[in-house]
């Protein structure tokens, strides 16, 4: 009970540090309207925050996923790691899109490759509970390793439970 308990506030942590990430300065800085402008203009970082901040209902906008799969996946499709793993995370969960394991992996592995330490930890917990892949703990710590090197905490959490060091 109580490793149940620690994994769902690891899952829930991980859960909002999953769209975090960057400097986020766009998001921070500028007011509504200069960030849709700029997002409009095909700037990368201000989709993918405009997708974060429809995803969380926050900064100015309503909470809605369909409009966050979209910005994020005009970021995602210019090879933004972040709006990718973004993508990836909505594509696994089923938010704003039709749960799609095939999708998620697909752009999880693009930001994991980018070396983006979320796209690595999410790609790791792909093959750790065998959504859309064969089930595959090396894999998964792997995956995990990449992340924890850099500092990424739920990754190094996983690898502690598991008795790895990274």
């Amino acid at each position: 009970m109580r490793s149940a308990i620690r994994l769902i506030i690891v899952l829930m942590a991980v859960t909002m540090s999953l769209f975090a990430g960057g400097s986020g300065t766009l998001a921070r800085a500028e007011n509504i309207d200069q960030l849709r402008h700029k997002a409009a203009q095909g700037n990368a970082e201000a989709q993918n925050n405009l997708g974060e901040m429809y995803i969380f209902g926050n900064g100015g906008v309503p909470h809605d996923d369909g409009q966050a799969v979209e910005w994020l996946r005009k970021a995602a499709d210019q090879g933004y790691a972040r709006a990718q793993n973004n993508l990836g995370v909505m594509y696994r969960n089923g938010r704003g899109v039709a749960k799609n394991y095939g999708q998620a992996l697909a752009w999880l592995r693009k930001a994991a490759n980018q070396g983006n330490s979320a796209g690595q930890w999410n790609l790791g917990l792909m093959y750790a509970k065998g959504f859309g892949v064969a089930q595959d703990m090396d894999e998964a710590k792997k995956w995990w390793r990449m992340a924890a090197a850099q500092g990424d905490e739920n990754a190094q959490y996983n690898l502690r439970k598991l008795g790895e060091k990274w």
